[in-house]
């Protein structure tokens, strides 16, 4: 998994300069904070996209989507191991590619980003939490399983909201984007991220949280526990922004965005 994040860490720093230049081009006034958004939501869709196509393919592979036996599953972390090659394994891919997304944008929020989002202080934790789980996955009986179980359920969740963030982004540029296209993808992503969150995360996620409470069978460090736990609030906080969030922006048409405060950084660049 070691030699495989170099190579994924500079593939989120290729992204993240490529977003950077593109956002430049469809700005052409060059507002750090437009700009900014463009970059954060073109590399998380990218990203995002490419590890659900992993996590779905793991999924399906396993029959994880239809039967959730948790003892089962939880108890035997070789339960998901699938060779892409003599040396190098799905899992270790799947592995390799969300540390570096983590430990990059951690990286990034502490030393380049300019902007602030509403949610960054949970966002940094979440990204702390995430690394904490992946990192304890075969230590403390998480295992195979419950690492891309909880990726599973929450990278999905992603998708609709980069990509109804960044169409967003490039119509604020003053791009020509027909507007009946753009109210139903509005609708269609905001419809797509009610669904997705309350069934993949409220649901899916919150029954392996209570199983890891209340299960008797299972002996779990207590660190994963709280981390595990910790997630599940901030998924519930977040859905409820995203609430707002399509309430605000989609249905009134408030022209404040919910996610990204107005004031900041909106100079241009020297």
């Amino acid at each position: 998994m070691w030699l495989l994040f170099p190579f994924f860490f500079m593939a989120e720093i290729f992204m993240s300069i490529l977003g950077n230049k593109i956002g430049k081009i469809v700005h052409e006034e060059n507002k750090i904070k437009h700009i900014e958004i463009f970059q954060e939501n073109f590399t998380g869709l990218i990203h995002h996209s490419i590890s659900s196509c992993i996590l779905l393919y793991a999924m399906y592979y396993n029959s994880w989507c239809l039967n959730n036996d948790w003892s089962m599953s939880l108890s035997n972390n070789q339960a998901c191991i699938f060779e892409a090659s003599q040396y190098i394994s799905i899992y270790d891919t799947i592995v390799a590619i969300e540390i570096a997304h983590y430990i990059y944008y951690i990286i990034h929020t502490c030393l380049f980003k300019k902007i602030k989002r509403a949610d960054q202080t949970m966002l940094f934790i979440h990204h702390i939490i995430a690394l904490v789980l992946i990192y304890n996955g075969h230590i403390f009986n998480w295992g195979v399983f419950g690492t891309i179980y909880v990726l599973f359920t929450h990278n999905l969740c992603d998708i609709p909201i980069h990509t109804y963030l960044l169409l967003k982004n490039i119509k604020d540029s003053g791009a020509n984007i027909n507007n009946i296209v753009f109210v139903l993808s509005e609708y269609v992503n905001g419809i797509l991220l009610i669904i997705m969150w309350s069934y993949l995360r409220l649901y899916m996620y919150g029954s392996l949280v209570i199983y890891v409470f209340y299960s008797p069978d299972i002996d779990m460090n207590y660190i994963v526990k709280i981390c595990v736990f910790i997630l599940y609030i901030f998924d519930i906080k977040w859905f409820f922004l995203s609430l707002s969030g399509i309430y605000n922006e989609i249905i009134i048409k408030n022209n404040n965005s919910t996610l990204y405060c107005e004031d900041d950084n909106v100079n241009k660049i020297t």
